[in-house]
């Protein structure tokens, strides 16, 4: 895991301090390469390949193509073999691979890896630069884009040390009140967008166009039956687990004791791969409590770690200081301080990402599936009706029962999703334009993920120079989980069926079928009790007031969560 940065002209300050606010994405080693049309940084956490052979930027043999490259690919021993009959190789890392492949397919390699990865390509001949994000958004992926100008990073805060003026995008004020987090490709700035899961970007440098395009995953084909799904699951994820164990340093596991890192353990351990797990103890929850029984079970090394409220108020600051993009998720808390315990004994750990958002593992995913005949939403009817009642107390319970009646995919599940009711639901919408697909899981698997989940795993990961990877979101696993037989045998027996039957062949049922309890926090028994927060909320409800143009009453009034939402917008803004 890496940090790459760079830009369309010459300039090696601005560089060097582009890089050193990504320092702790890549501390293992440094690179750069200049010339008039571009500037390149790369900051490199070893993985694969720890010698210098690996380093880059690297460059293609004629000194055509450069890469600098963040991420993993786990299928790179297949693809080396077949590049192998025209190209030398000089390095044994995965980055070499796609740069052959870049020789050899064009921007078609990009379709042809599997594994995660932010990266950019100079090809001199052309004079063109390239961009291309990861299918599912695992690694994040900014550029500002004005006045022939364009800068790319791994985050924003590197972004930001070019010395322009950037300006708030207030939009986003509704999607982080709401949701608590900012839908790509929209970004806390209006200069500055995110590369979406997928998308590839072509920059001409000398026309200095800007175009377009995407990589489009087909859904895998000869799954007829319930008995073939259910064995052509565990066949896909038992490979992806594999797969994900490729590197020249320990890896580690998350273990929640939860149904996805539960089943990744089972899996692993069945291939006889034992690697270390990893839990916190948090005061009210019962997380440790379970992942110590999976671990006794399966003969797991498991190491926790017990956090308080003073954990908590430590890393209050840093947390947020880091960010410099509103996300409200109380996780990222659980998620930065266990990135830092894992660090002090591996450098690479699986989580589980990607098992709710690909088979159904929330209420809103059996919700929208009881729709008989969902639609996308034609009119804002609803929106109307309530904003001459702006007040009224029983506007969520009668909203869902609209919802419901009308069979609006969209607008049901915005109601679930959101926290506020701050705006009316046609302001949150205009962020879920680009999501024409009304399965249930398509939502989350398109913004939630990348956007929240996915975003908090590689901020709290890459704070401590941690590689966090996702087996649940392996290409052959999000092929799976878009076959139509699949989708329907899912939403048809509900709440994750399909991972708790594989479950169930390694574990007992009161592991299987416990609460879900989540990665989250108690807002009541942690940040109450944190004069911290409490400070920053008062602050951040007179903000609010001159700022947004809500009044302090009706944020009070909204839904616990929305305070959290509140303080980690104002926060990115302080």
């Amino acid at each position: 895991m890496c940090g790459i940065s760079g830009f369309n002209f010459k300039d090696e300050n601005l560089l060097g301090k582009m890089m050193d606010e990504q320092w702790h994405r890549g501390p293992d080693q440094s690179g750069t390469f200049f010339d008039n049309s571009v500037s390149l940084g790369h900051n490199r956490l070893s993985i694969i390949d720890l010698s210098e052979k690996a380093k880059q930027p690297m460059v293609s043999d004629d000194g055509n193509y450069k890469i600098i490259f963040n991420g993993e690919i786990y299928n790179f021993k297949e693809l080396r073999k077949k590049l192998e009959k025209k190209y030398k190789f000089f390095s044994d890392s995965d980055t070499e691979v796609v740069l052959r492949g870049y020789e050899e397919y064009g921007d078609k390699i990009f379709g042809m890896l599997d594994g995660m990865w932010a990266l950019a390509i100079y090809d001199k001949q052309r004079n063109e630069l390239v961009l291309s994000r990861d299918y599912a958004g695992i690694k994040p992926l900014y550029y500002y884009w004005n006045d022939g100008k364009f800068v790319f990073a791994s985050e924003l805060a590197a972004i930001k040390k070019l010395n322009i003026p950037l300006t708030v995008n207030k939009e986003i004020f509704t999607a982080v009140l709401s949701f608590g987090f900012v839908p790509a490709p929209y970004s806390l700035y209006k200069e500055v967008s995110k590369v979406l899961p997928g998308e590839i970007l072509k920059l001409d440098l000398d026309k200095k166009i800007l175009n377009k395009s995407g990589i489009e995953l087909s859904p895998l084909e000869g799954i007829n039956n319930d008995k073939e799904i259910i064995e052509k699951a565990e066949e896909i994820l038992a490979e992806s687990a594999e797969r994900h164990l490729i590197a020249d340093v320990e890896v580690g596991l998350f273990l929640s004791g939860g149904n996805d890192s539960s089943l990744l353990a089972a899996i692993l351990k069945e291939n006889g791969r034992k690697i270390p797990a990893f839990c916190l103890e948090i005061e009210g929850r019962k997380d440790a409590e379970y992942a110590r029984k999976v671990a006794e079970r399966l003969d797991l090394k498991l190491y926790t770690h017990k956090v308080t409220v003073k954990d908590f108020r430590e890393v209050y600051d840093k947390i947020f200081s880091g960010l410099k993009e509103p996300l409200a998720d109380t996780a990222i808390f659980s998620s930065y301080l266990i990135s830092r315990f894992a660090r002090e004994k591996v450098k690479v750990v699986l989580s589980g990402e990607g098992g709710d958002e690909l088979f159904g593992g929330y209420f809103t995913h059996r919700h929208l599936a009881d729709l008989k005949n969902p639609k996308w939403p034609e009119s804002n009817f609803v929106d109307k009706i309530f904003s001459r009642f702006p007040d009224f107390k029983g506007k969520k319970t009668l909203l869902d029962f609209i919802y419901k009646l009308q069979s609006d995919a969209l607008g049901l599940y915005l109601n679930n999703l959101s926290t506020a009711y701050l705006y009316d639901t046609a302001a949150q919408r205009k962020f879920f334009h680009k999501l024409k697909n009304i399965r249930p899981f398509y939502y989350d698997l398109n913004s939630y993920l990348p956007d929240r989940l996915l975003y908090k795993l590689d901020y709290s990961a890459m704070a401590f120079s941690l590689e966090g990877r996702v087996p649940f979101l392996d290409k052959e696993m999000i092929r799976f989980s878009l076959n139509e037989n699949v989708r329907k045998f899912s939403e048809k027996n509900k709440n994750k069926f399909i991972l708790k039957s594989l479950l169930k062949k390694y574990l007992p049922e009161e592991i299987v079928n416990r609460p879900k309890e989540g990665f989250s926090v108690p807002l009541a028994e942690y940040f109450e009790k944190m004069p911290e927060f409490q400070n920053d909320y008062q602050k951040a409800l007179r903000w609010a007031e001159s700022n947004v143009g809500l009044p302090i009453s009706k944020i009070k009034n909204a839904a616990g969560k929305t305070k959290f939402n509140l303080v980690a917008l104002y926060k990115s803004l302080a």
